[in-house]
């Protein structure tokens, strides 16, 4: 195995109460190989990922941006096209919501070789869209647990 190391840094972040940045990898055979899925692989195609931050949603507002986060992953050499998956939670008008975005590097994919690679950084701005204009897939509402 070899060790990937790199930041991932996140630019226009709106003032969030905490978030979960996953990194999702897809090896490819070549340099030369197109993304898989046309670059907008479906949810359970993410099968070998890494946390990068785990940030439990707090009672304050973070207004830090850009905002990195250092990682490390040990890969088997080779080439890998890579989704940053992030999950922003946020208040807005008194409720939380779970903002999910993913960012997928197509232009090319990242060659990881024996000795590794180090130094990489994952960039992306944050979409200006507002909250209240982003999709809605459901309300989950707490519940008392079972013993």
């Amino acid at each position: 195995m070899a060790t990937l190391e790199g930041t991932v840094s996140i630019d226009r972040l709106p003032a969030h109460r905490g978030a979960l940045v996953s990194l999702a990898f897809f090896r490819v055979d070549s340099s030369e190989d197109p993304p898989p899925y046309g670059g907008e692989p479906p949810p359970d195609a993410c099968r070998d990922a890494v946390d990068v931050c785990v940030e439990e949603p707090g009672t304050a507002d973070i207004h830090e941006s850009p905002r990195q986060w250092p990682f490390a992953a040990a890969r088997t050499p080779g080439h890998y096209y890579v989704q940053l998956r992030v999950i922003l939670y946020r208040k807005h008008s008194e409720k939380m919501y779970a903002q999910a975005e993913q960012f997928f590097f197509r232009r090319r994919s990242i060659h990881v070789s024996e000795e590794g690679l180090a130094g990489i950084t994952f960039p992306v701005v944050w979409p200006a869209q507002p909250i209240d204009e982003l999709a809605h897939y459901g309300t989950v509402h707490p519940s008392r647990s079972r013993q």
